[in-house]
């Protein structure tokens, strides 16, 4: 038990002395995109240097369509490995089609600093059969 508590304490630690740092998502903190579904609002961040794209339904709900997120990383033109996991850190499957209601899903990056990272118009979030990323979203690693 001595050594779980201190385990405990050095877990804190290390976390409490890596500050998040938050990424403009197309210039805002915090970017939301609202439709007949409802909204969810978009957020980038980084800590221990893991980089973290969070969707957040704020109200109604979505589909996400796992397999179909399209993105590129700028000055690198490949995409880089992605992670998805829920608000819980339960691992999503790329085949995975999930409602998002009332969640979050969280998107793990591993880029490099100094780098944009393109969602890139695509049927990766729905709203009633259409998409609702209809314009490149930039997040900027600056």
């Amino acid at each position: 038990m001595k050594y779980f508590c201190l385990f405990v304490l050095l877990l804190i630690f290390i976390y409490g002395c890596d500050p998040i740092t938050y990424f403009d998502v197309n210039d805002k903190k915090r970017y939301n995109l609202s439709c007949d579904c409802g909204e969810l609002e978009i957020s980038a961040s980084v800590m221990l240097s893991n980089f973290m794209i969070v969707l957040k339904t704020k109200s109604g709900s979505f589909l996400i369509n796992m397999d179909s997120l399209k993105s590129s990383i700028i000055p690198n033109e490949l995409s880089n490995t992605l992670i998805f996991n829920d608000e819980r850190g339960v691992g999503i499957t790329n085949s995975d089609i999930i409602l998002v209601k009332g969640k979050a899903i969280h998107i793990r990056f591993f880029p490099q600093k100094e780098q944009n990272i393109l969602i890139l118009p695509n049927n990766y979030i729905m709203c009633n059969n259409e998409p609702l990323i209809t314009d490149t979203i930039r997040i900027s690693l600056k």
